[in-house]
């Protein structure tokens, strides 16, 4: 009788195994099943990444997961995640590489699938969303109403897709959170029952003494001087310093209008009294933009100055123009034994 032919997968089941159980033996019907299966959704899934062809890589999918299915070696899980991060399944991918974890550990650093998993990783992480719950220990919780991820204290965030979600746990008090989780972000959800409040205090005992006059709090005094830079000064120095900024564009714009000038004598000294007559030449082209120019600088620099020495002019004003010292003042009656009267009374 012809030899059976062991194939990778086979191998990798043989040698592989989890210590819970005997590995079947090699010539098992189910396990020829599985490595053939395995193997064709190894080619599909290269030749879908190869194509960017949709419909391989879906079909591969499938064939990992129903391998998984039947075995949960390293191996196949690590296919059937990275089959799921290249059909947009992030969620299932992110569920089982924490799957991995538990199950094995993360791998050393010069393990065989130690760099395949850190991509793998970082890739599910960053696609999905995370919540912490912070609730009583012994709660169910659930998400979005159908999704029983299971008791507190949860081992690990929940991870959901990217969007609004609503969070609950079963308890004395039915609690619920609601939370926005960006792609790759970690939001935090906190479901603690809140406590009784207190009653009120008693109130107090009527009492038969006269209420007790606050007097009225002294009169304010007047400062001994008001600051130098009042509002009206710092207005003043602003609006002058943006003149003195304002003129100095205007003294720009007529340096530029200068060179604009001197541009186009240049120019026209080559040209001979008829040369722009006839027709537009380069030379004539020239000449106009300079003029342009010459103009157009000559009314920027006007306007500029204009304006600079305006503003100049208003923040000096604003600057030095003399406060007025603050005054108090009042009106109080005056009694003497044969008269009465008011009187003016303050600091001038």
């Amino acid at each position: 009788m012809r030899p059976f032919a062991i194939g990778p997968l086979a191998a990798f089941l043989l040698f592989a195994a989890p210590a819970a159980g005997q590995p079947p033996p090699a010539d098992d019907p189910a396990l020829q099943a599985i490595s053939k299966q395995f193997e064709e959704g190894k080619r599909l899934f290269r030749e879908g990444k190869r194509a960017n062809d949709v419909a391989k890589l879906e079909r591969a999918y499938f064939d990992f997961k129903a391998c998984y299915a039947v075995y949960q070696g390293k191996g196949t899980l690590l296919n059937l995640i990275e089959s799921e991060l290249a059909t947009n399944r992030a969620l299932d991918a992110m569920k089982h590489l924490r799957e991995f974890v538990h199950v094995n550990g993360t791998p050393e650093e010069h393990s065989e699938y130690r760099r395949s998993f850190q991509q793998m990783w970082n890739t599910a992480v960053g696609a999905t969303g995370h919540i912490e719950v912070e609730a009583a220990p012994s709660l169910r919780v659930i998400v979005d109403g159908k999704d029983d991820v299971g008791t507190t204290p949860l081992t690990s965030p929940v991870d959901v897709a990217p969007g609004h979600h609503v969070i609950e746990v079963s308890g004395p008090e039915k609690l619920r959170a609601e939370v926005d989780v960006l792609a790759g972000g970690t939001e935090h959800a906190r479901l603690v029952a809140s406590a009784y409040p207190s009653p009120p205090p008693p109130p107090a005992a009527a009492s038969t003494t006269a209420p007790e006059v606050t007097p009225p709090p002294p009169a304010e005094q007047p400062t001994e001087g008001a600051s130098f830079w009042s509002s009206r000064r710092v207005w003043g120095a602003g609006i002058a310093g943006a003149g003195v900024v304002t003129v100095g564009l205007g003294a720009f714009f007529a340096v530029q209008a200068q060179n604009d000038a001197n541009q186009a004598s240049s120019i026209l000294g080559g040209l001979s009294p008829s040369s722009c007559s006839s027709g537009q030449s380069p030379q004539c082209q020239q000449l106009q933009s300079a003029h342009d120019a010459q103009s157009r600088d000559h009314t920027l620099n006007l306007v500029f100055v204009s304006v600079g020495a305006a503003a100049l002019v208003a923040g000096a004003t604003l600057f030095f123009w003399p406060q007025s010292s603050p005054s108090k003042t009042a009106i109080v009656p005056v009694f003497a034994p044969n008269s009465a009267g008011l009187q003016l009374r303050g600091d001038l």
